[in-house]
């Protein structure tokens, strides 16, 4: 993909992950400079490197957006918001989650997921790139969305459903318009 970013007729790239994900319960899995990304060292190393490859991205002209997480949480799986009740009633379960609730997850991470989405925005300005902070679009009075019209807006806990994004996700839309 660096290939294809670098490439003189790309215009815009595009930055968007699970970064909660590589910093923390797939953190074993990912390592920079011999460093987990769990580890100070590994966060460090690669928020760096992140940093560089965004100067050099823009440097060469390129127009940088960085998109920030969506919250996850397993409440937001619709297979796990249904309540079955011993009279045989079915409900949704109503628990809200909050943008202060998925702030201060931490897990297995040195900081929490509001601090390293705070450092990934930074650095991303700094280095001259727009930031998309989804949350912003998916919340409203700090209660994170589940539903849209009734319909479940995630596919899972980690991942918004592709028909939700498709016709919902505008925040994306400055990312593709000339």
């Amino acid at each position: 993909m660096l290939e294809l970013a670098n490439e003189s007729n790309v215009d815009r790239v595009v930055i968007a992950a699970n970064w909660c994900f590589y910093f923390n319960w797939g953190s074993k899995k990912h390592e920079i400079n011999g460093f987990n990304l769990n580890t100070n060292e590994g966060l460090q190393a690669a928020l760096v490197s992140f940093q560089g490859m965004l100067e050099s991205f823009i440097s060469s002209g390129k127009q940088v957006y960085v998109i920030l997480n969506i919250a996850t949480e397993d409440l937001f799986d619709p297979k796990l918001m249904i309540d079955r009740k011993l009279n045989g009633e079915i409900g949704i379960i109503s628990r809200v989650y909050t943008v202060q609730g998925f702030r201060e997850i931490k897990g297995e991470m040195q900081i929490t997921q509001g601090e390293l989405m705070d450092r990934i925005k930074s650095l991303s300005e700094k280095a001259g790139a727009k930031v998309i902070n989804p949350i912003d679009s998916l919340s409203k009075d700090g209660v994170c969305f589940r539903f849209f019209e009734g319909i479940p807006i995630y596919r899972d806990g980690n991942h918004l459903r592709a028909g939700f994004v498709r016709d919902h996700a505008t925040y994306l839309d400055e990312t593709i318009v000339p």
